[in-house]
């Protein structure tokens, strides 16, 4: 499910990519990196930085992991450069 999101993002086709991510998540909610490919997803498709951020607190929430790469990233687009 992974592969194929991943593969969906390559082709810019990121409707087809965010079903497949949220499918690698509903799957094994447990691994951060379904999380984070839909969070790029989110960013590339429509810059969606309010939503991913959301998704971020899920990730962290469920996985027990910091992701603190994607945090940083998150605060940046936020303009919260201080956090970062």
């Amino acid at each position: 499910l992974t592969n194929i999101g991943l593969s969906y993002n390559l082709m810019h086709h990121y409707d087809s990519a965010l079903v497949y991510h949220q499918k690698a998540i509903d799957a094994f909610p447990v691994w951060s990196s379904s999380y984070y490919n839909k969070i790029e997803t989110m960013i590339l498709k429509d810059a969606l930085i309010a939503e991913a951020r959301i998704l971020f607190d899920t990730a962290v929430r469920r996985t027990g992991e910091g992701l603190s790469e994607l945090k940083i990233r998150l605060d940046i687009y936020e303009g919260k450069d201080a956090d970062a």
